[in-house]
């Protein structure tokens, strides 16, 4: 069990690594997400190779199936830290020059769009807007800008319609009256995980929510760290998850959905906690918008609540490191600037 648990948690191990960044200055800081920013963009120059050639390239679940209506491969693996980039992107960008900020945020924000993820594409498009609205200092200012960014999206219109036409309503109805329970009897087929994927979803977490509060332990500890392939994950009898290549419905892990995996391993006291750790960032980020990483890890943090549903990225915790720093620097600067506010201060009044 000890050994099904490390496998299990190994990406937690990475969190503590925040104490040895937060010993580097600011501008160490900086430099360092330049460079990941850096890695990204080629990450996403490899993921649009694998668009073209059809050829996986990068690590991960990778995908690849063939969308006849649109006309090209659908690859899953993104790069690991494109959520919080097409924002520094953005709103922080390290280029001087103007082309490349322009080409970068092109590279970066088309990687996001191929995928098709209808839950994605929502949630990035409004927070980009939003993120606009609120760095222009309203309507006014962010008038042009956003024009620009409509402009842009035109040559896409049709290929975005038609993935959110397909299956998009009869989806959400489906959800809204509740046929998500009776999916949990009959369980998994291909039909539904091809057909209805946010029905899937939904219904993946409907059946592990309802095992944990059946047990009173489980609400406050969750079901264990049990591996997919361990004993304890075979004892578990869900009828919805993706299946693996022996045809068998995987219990514990999924990446379409970060709310059953919190719930099961978690519980509901656990996911709880998880949660207000979780809006303690956003409260602060929310209150730091004014200053570009602060902007930058705001509107992240929202777009990995918003895809909450459609992702693993809000199970991800080492995920928030990159944030934790922001924050640390940003407490920082508001530290100097207050000293030199006194000192000026001060100055001021042995002067007069």
């Amino acid at each position: 069990p000890l050994l099904q648990i490390v496998r299990t948690v190994r990406f937690f191990f990475i969190f503590p690594i925040y104490f040895v960044f937060r010993r580097l200055t600011q501008e160490e800081v900086s430099k360092v997400q330049c460079i990941l920013f850096y890695i990204v963009l080629i990450q996403c120059c490899l993921f649009i190779l694998q668009v073209i050639t059809g050829e996986v390239i990068l690590t991960g679940s990778a995908g690849g199936s063939l969308m006849k209506d649109v006309g090209f491969r659908r690859f899953y693996n993104l790069p690991s830290l494109i959520y919080y980039f097409v924002f520094y992107a953005i709103f922080n960008n390290p280029f001087e020059s103007k082309n490349k900020k322009k080409l970068s945020i092109v590279i970066i924000v088309i990687t996001l769009m191929l995928p098709l993820h209808r839950v994605l594409l929502t949630s990035f498009w409004l927070l980009v807007f939003w993120g606009i609205f609120l760095w222009s200092g309203g309507l006014k200012g962010s008038i042009k800008y956003i024009f620009i960014v409509v402009l842009c999206l035109l040559p896409f219109v049709n290929i975005l319609l038609t993935r959110f036409e397909k299956n998009t309503q009869s989806d959400v109805n489906q959800i809204i009256i509740g046929d998500f329970a009776e999916y949990v009897e009959v369980g998994t087929d291909m039909e539904m995980v091809e057909n209805a994927t946010m029905l899937f979803r939904i219904a993946h977490f409907y059946e592990r929510f309802m095992y944990v509060i059946e047990d009173k332990r489980y609400i406050v500890f969750g079901a264990g760290y049990m591996s997919e392939d361990s004993a304890l994950a075979d004892a578990l009898d869900f009828n919805i998850g993706l299946m693996d290549y022996e045809s068998r419905v995987l219990q514990v892990d999924s990446p379409d959905i970060s709310w059953s995996s919190l719930v099961l391993r978690f519980g509901i006291v656990g996911t709880l906690v998880y949660l207000c750790f979780f809006t303690a960032l956003i409260v602060f980020c929310w209150k730091k918008r004014k200053w570009k990483l602060g902007m930058c890890s705001f509107l992240y943090l929202m777009l990995v609540f918003f895809t909450s549903i459609s992702s693993s990225e809000f199970y991800h915790a080492w995920l928030y490191i990159i944030v934790l720093l922001n924050i640390r620097d940003s407490a920082i600067a508001e530290v100097e600037e207050q000293n030199e506010d006194n000192g000026q201060n001060t100055l001021q009044k042995v002067i007069i």
